[in-house]
């Protein structure tokens, strides 16, 4: 609630920079090589961003003061920069792909009777 993520060039580059919000005592720059499209994690401890075709992840701790960690590259997608999401428990990423790439990939995939098979333990 009181901190945000956010893109500038301010130095000649894009880069993530972490600041409060609304109070302007100071910012940090997450990103040490160019980043963009910063997303939070769902617990508020991690901070995602493209740095060119790698997703970086970088761990903020906000209590009991600011500890922010150095970014870590998790993969390279090659598709980087069309939008992306993580779930809430930070272990699965959605990423949007545009149709007409040169793999044909599933759009969704429907699993029937998911339920029934949960129950038995499958």
């Amino acid at each position: 609630g009181a901190w945000i993520t956010y893109v500038s060039d301010e130095s000649g580059s894009a880069e993530i920079y972490l600041r409060r919000f609304p109070a302007e005592d100071g910012k940090w720059q997450l990103s040490t090589g160019g980043g963009g499209f910063p997303i939070w994690s769902a617990a508020g401890d991690r901070i995602y961003f493209l740095q060119g075709r790698d997703l970086m992840e970088v761990e903020i701790a906000l209590r009991p003061s600011l500890s922010v960690g150095r970014p870590k590259m998790l993969f390279t997608w090659e598709l980087a920069g069309q939008g992306y999401a993580i779930a809430d428990d930070g272990q699965r990423f959605v990423m949007v792909e545009p149709v007409g790439t040169n793999t044909p990939r599933p759009i969704i995939t429907v699993v029937e009777n998911w339920f029934r098979e949960f129950e038995q333990g499958n």
